[in-house]
């Protein structure tokens, strides 16, 4: 059967199912080849075109990569950074994407599938896109020498985990002042809010 998507309010052939005569017929990266289109040597086919893969991208050095969101150059080639995906020719956050079984979720480290969708293990939180050890998932012991590095934290013995000072509350691996804390939830909040006012006036409008 004959792999069509619709698109743009028509249906277009993907490129290896586009039949050719010769070169000319066939898009941009692609060549002729036994009458069917098919995609040039580290091009990949997308619906009707055929582009460049994150990973076969070549670079030399961090900045090459800039034309692709969320990667950088690794080993001669262009890379996406922990916490994303390659998705053709596009690094895909992973954390909330949909995903199967209860592995680790390629792409973001200290991740598992939970409910088909990629979220942090425990005793760990997104932060940035990242998967990242939270203040209360950290161990100590009795000395607490292992919540030094984290400011205005100490170690609850009886627990053998770090928590935050009185007066500071936990803000997945620091501890901000709580007043602080109130302030960012109630940013994310407005910020929220003024999305959802958007898409209600774009709705209507």
């Amino acid at each position: 059967m004959k792999r069509t998507y619709e698109h743009s309010f028509k249906n277009i052939s993907v490129v290896s199912e586009t039949g050719c005569s010769g070169n000319a017929d066939c898009p941009a990266n692609s060549a002729c080849s036994s009458s069917k289109c098919a995609c040039n040597t580290d091009y990949t086919e997308k619906v009707d075109t055929c582009v460049k893969a994150v990973s076969a991208t070549s670079c030399s050095g961090s900045e090459a990569c800039t034309g692709i969101s969320n990667s950088a150059c690794e080993d001669g080639n262009c890379a996406c950074i922990d916490g994303f995906i390659e998705e053709i020719d596009t690094c895909t956050k992973v954390i909330g994407s949909a995903c199967t079984g209860t592995s680790p979720c390629p792409g973001a480290t200290n991740s598992v599938c939970t409910s088909n969708t990629c979220a942090c293990k425990a005793n760990y939180a997104e932060k940035e896109n990242v998967c990242t050890l939270t203040v209360s998932g950290t161990t100590c012991s009795a000395n607490g020498n292992e919540c030094k590095g984290i400011e205005n934290a100490l170690c609850d013995t009886d627990a053998g985990k770090c928590t935050c000072s009185p007066s500071f509350t936990i803000n997945v691996d620091t501890c901000v002042p709580e007043n602080a804390a109130a302030s960012v939830q109630v940013e994310a909040i407005t910020m929220v809010l003024s999305v959802l006012a958007t898409i209600v006036l774009l709705r209507y409008a």
